[in-house]
């Protein structure tokens, strides 16, 4: 007779069947932006709280904050951080100023 023996490596959801990585990828993603935001109103408290000096724990969580307000505004603006908004798209801007400046000039022939 043979037996069955569960396996330390085997899928819950059956055999063959690999786990659904989508979903994990999904439940990681709301994570990360669920404690970003939930870091936009913690970091600041903290800062606030007595003692309040300038060092370097301060402008670690002040860069904290930077960064899940980018993870943040990613998440709700389909992948605009912050910097994009602030320093707008840097991706291909020599293309788009040769384009421009072709544009304004018209042919040169």
């Amino acid at each position: 007779m043979a037996s069955r023996e569960a396996s330390s490596t085997a899928s819950p959801l059956g055999p063959g069947r690999p786990p659904d990585m989508l979903e994990r990828q999904n439940d990681y993603l709301a994570l990360r932006h669920n404690v970003a935001f939930g870091m936009l109103f913690v970091a600041p408290a903290i800062i606030a709280l007595p003692p309040r000096k300038l060092d370097i724990y301060t402008v670690s969580l002040a860069f904290t904050w930077v960064f899940c307000l980018n993870e943040v505004m990613k998440h709700h603006f389909n992948g605009a951080g912050t910097l994009r908004f602030i320093a707008g798209k840097r991706e291909g801007t020599e293309e788009q100023r040769r384009k421009e400046e072709g544009l304004v000039t018209g042919w040169r022939g």
